[in-house]
């Protein structure tokens, strides 16, 4: 994904989290997970740190492994539960993906 291109998306991620679109939010001991209403549906963000993955229901997801709906989450881990999101961030090796956040 282009620069312009992850920006946008984090933008966009950014913009849903503070429109308040998260509709559920789950924290297990290996499994965070969220509900997030998109433009075209609710999608399904999982954070799964036993298989060290992160997934999204989005088409977005599925083609580029990366999205606004997985920045969104994020942004509200930051702001919600710093020691959750550090850990994620970091088990996960989210900077790969480019959230920057």
């Amino acid at each position: 994904m282009e620069v312009i291109g992850r920006m946008s998306m984090i933008k966009e991620g950014m913009k849903y989290y503070h429109e308040g679109r998260i509709r559920h939010v789950y924290i297990g001991d290996n499994l965070v997970s969220f509900l997030i209403q998109g433009d075209t549906g609710v999608h399904t963000v999982i954070f799964d740190l036993k298989l060290k993955k992160v997934s999204c229901s989005c088409w977005g997801f599925t083609v580029h492994k990366k999205c606004k709906h997985i920045v969104c989450a994020l942004a509200y881990l930051k702001d919600h539960n710093k020691q959750i999101f550090e850990k994620i961030y970091r088990e996960l090796n989210l900077k790969q993906y480019g959230f920057l956040i």
